[in-house]
């Protein structure tokens, strides 16, 4: 994203996300804005992310100083563009409506 820098280190970790489309169709995910980002993400449980050899550092600027956002296994993915309409937060779909509302990963519970 503008105005952030990423590290890669040769740190091996677990993924903690995985595309939607590889789960079934008729897989539950929760819708999730637990951040408060005005966006939801898809949540999933029971699934195991991938091995990668690598861990990702992100720095960004906040009021002027380099500050570190996240680490974290794998390379980075956009963050939702969904927004976080009213009563979206908490509630359940299947992975074919989590596609349909523009969600392409979901985070690994």
């Amino acid at each position: 994203m503008d105005g952030c820098f990423a590290f890669k280190a040769e740190l091996p970790g677990q993924l903690g996300i995985i595309g939607l489309a590889g789960l079934p169709a008729d897989a539950v995910v929760t819708l999730d804005d637990r951040k408060n980002t005005g966006k939801v993400s898809a949540v999933v449980e029971g699934v195991r992310g991938e091995e990668v050899p690598f861990t990702v550092l992100i720095l960004g600027l906040e009021q002027g100083d380099e500050v570190v956002f996240t680490f974290h296994p794998g390379d980075p993915v956009r963050p939702s563009q969904v927004q976080a309409e009213p009563g979206l937060h908490g509630r359940t779909v299947t992975v074919s409506e989590a596609l349909a509302m523009g969600l392409e990963m979901a985070k690994i519970a």
